[in-house]
């Protein structure tokens, strides 16, 4: 929760309601969100639409090779964006980042409607990329495979975990046992002194029972 709303703070989506944000001035970014296959348009072919979105100092064989590594080989040049496949849209996109001379990669769930193919062809040109990447995914094959820092959204902040995934996500699993045990050391602990409360009265109750009745022979 909040993810969306952060990445799109940090494109310029939305406007912070208190602070700021800015990017450095050598910054080019290269986004991609779930819904950015509406960039590209559907009566134009792939090759034009790459071309269109690639830098201008792109050559042609730079275009075809990130085609090629996204499994959009030479019989898909010519097709027309709308005879492809959802997957096939998002891998055309993702192709276009990494010809955009991007140094900032900000990505929205990449692998969604990817197959497998697309997915290792994805993470082996992220795992390549000499970039910052900015990536928000549930994937966590992905996460583990191109990311070195975790970033945790808290309602009051964000708590940066300098480590892989694996590793946070052992440590928030380690984290998790202590907080169930000492959760269940509190539940103990109440437990007992309820117990012991319900004693007290109980004794109590019973010691008034044996007194009222002298208290009443005493006052005669």
């Amino acid at each position: 929760r909040g993810k969306s709303t952060l990445i799109k703070l940090v494109t310029g989506q939305l406007k912070p309601s208190q602070g700021r944000i800015g990017l450095g001035s050598n910054i080019v970014t290269g986004y991609f969100s779930q819904h950015q296959t509406d960039i590209v348009r559907p009566a134009f072919t792939v090759m034009s639409e790459v071309k269109r979105l690639a830098a201008p100092s792109c050559t042609d064989l730079q275009l075809k090779s990130a085609l090629g590594l996204f499994m959009l080989g030479e019989r898909y040049w010519e097709k027309k964006v709308e005879e492809l496949s959802g997957g096939e849209k998002n891998r055309l996109v993702l192709s276009t980042l990494f010809l955009s001379r991007a140094n900032f990669l900000i990505l929205d769930e990449p692998t969604n409607h990817l197959d497998m193919e697309s997915r290792e062809a994805l993470m082996d040109a992220l795992s390549a990329y000499q970039g910052t990447m900015l990536v928000v995914a549930h994937d966590r094959y992905l996460l583990s495979e191109v990311v070195s820092e975790i970033w945790e959204l808290h309602a009051d902040g964000i708590e940066v975990h300098e480590c892989g995934f694996d590793e946070y996500h052992l440590r928030k699993k380690a984290r998790e046992a202590q907080e169930l045990e000492k959760a269940e050391t509190t539940r103990v602990v109440r437990t007992e002194q309820k117990i012991k409360k319900r004693e007290q009265a109980e004794m109590r109750n019973r010691i008034y029972q044996q007194i009222k009745p002298l208290r009443k022979k005493y006052e005669k």
